[in-house]
């Protein structure tokens, strides 16, 4: 028999030799081939409810503008915001639509649920009743928020940044008639101003305090709240841009100028400083106007039965009240709804102003779901109210309500 002898003198054959390395190699290399199908016998259930459990698909936001913002676009903010958490999915995508308040509108009394959103960023006057429409949002949502805000989105969306209101003045005016720096100056200055001027040939009125009237918003309650009734009360003491022209405030302001202030908001104060150096324009005073804003932007989750979107969804609230992800609303000249984030700091000096004011104390924050026929009624109310004292029970009524 031939072979060579192992140590014990026996001899070891051909065939055992390589019977030996064929077990020798088998060992080294079968667990490479063997585990990954041992591993997909004992993971692949697991794995595949984890697949299955995960949403994928695109989620659509409607970013409505129903006031104006600061600087820059909500819908880019957004957008930049959501492609962050795209990164966190395998298989989701965020697409944010901007949509004018009368668009959406329509869409959405239109009942087509083909063309709905997924989530819907919005603010005042563009919803009536949320729970025929939105998802409730659980107070895990809103924790760390600012009480006020979340009380006038009312359980049916998360409010993540406001604005304020502020009047600006004419800066040789309120020198040369000792405007202050309270807004209780306010009344006496105003009831100066104003009246018959002639330009060239013609006359025409200029009005004191020019005041924006929306279906969007109440911006005269700010000043409501503060003045005492009838307090505006000379004939030309106070101009709504809708009562008496088609004119913009801003224009009336800065360029016809048949306005000697107007009750504006943080979107002016980019504005002036965008148009710094611009002779044409007036040189002003701010007076933050301090304890109410209905400029409320707020974002809610559309019915769905589909619990996977909704898992997705609930992590947009979360980072949205995130305050590394409020930080950044000074990129767009809004205020965070965070309180963890109540010490941002903006660019602008005024707006810093502003929103010091605004943080001294609660705010009366309406609620964000009214039908645009309430909020005309709410401005008609406040005009009279300043002009002439007039409906001053009503009046309370309103600051009452939003107290509750």
């Amino acid at each position: 028999m031939s072979g060579k002898k192992d140590k014990s003198g026996r001899r070891v054959t051909p065939a055992a030799l390589v019977l030996f390395v064929a077990l020798v190699l088998f060992l080294w290399l079968a667990p490479g081939y063997l585990y990954p199908i041992l591993a997909s016998d004992i993971f692949s259930e697991e794995v595949q409810k984890r697949r299955e459990s995960m949403y994928t698909g695109v989620i659509t936001v409607w970013q409505v503008d129903t006031f104006e913002g600061g600087t820059g676009s909500r819908t880019a903010w957004l957008n930049r915001l959501l492609a962050s958490l795209e990164k966190q999915y395998n298989g989701v995508y965020f697409v944010v639509r901007s949509m004018t308040p009368e668009r959406a509108k329509t869409l959405l009394d239109s009942g087509n649920e083909s063309i709905m959103p997924d989530m819907l960023s919005f603010g005042r006057g563009l919803i009536e009743n949320p729970e025929e429409l939105l998802m409730p949002i659980s107070e895990e949502y809103t924790t760390g928020l600012m009480p006020e805000l979340i009380d006038a989105c009312g359980g049916y969306a998360l409010p993540w940044a406001f604005g304020g209101y502020a009047v600006f003045a004419d800066s040789e005016l309120a020198a040369k008639h000792g405007l202050g720096k309270n807004i209780s100056d306010l009344p006496q200055f105003l009831n100066k101003l104003g009246g018959p001027a002639k330009y060239g040939k013609t006359t025409r009125d200029i009005y004191a305090l020019g005041i924006s009237n929306t279906v969007k918003s109440v911006p005269g309650a700010s000043l409501a709240r503060l003045l005492e009734p009838g307090s505006l009360n000379g004939q030309y003491a106070l101009r709504s841009n809708q009562e008496d022209t088609t004119e913009n405030i801003w224009d009336s302001y800065n360029y016809s100028k048949s306005i000697c202030a107007m009750l504006g908001t943080q979107r002016d104060i980019y504005r002036m400083a965008a148009a710094a150096g611009n002779n044409k324009l007036r040189s002003s005073v701010m007076l933050p106007v301090s304890g109410y804003t209905d400029l409320v932007a707020c974002i809610g989750i559309l019915k769905t039965q589909d619990e996977k979107k909704l898992d997705v969804m609930h992590n947009v609230l979360r980072l949205l009240c995130r305050t590394d992800t409020q930080n950044t609303l000074n990129l767009i000249g809004l205020f965070p709804a965070a309180v963890s984030a109540l010490d941002i700091i903006y660019q602008e000096e005024l707006l810093n102003r502003l929103f010091e004011e605004l943080k001294k104390q609660r705010l009366l924050v309406p609620s964000v779901f009214a039908s645009q026929e309430q909020i005309a009624k709410e401005n008609k109310l406040m005009l009279e109210y300043l002009r002439t004292g007039a409906q001053e029970e009503q009046v309370q009524q309103f600051f009452s309500n939003i107290s509750k």
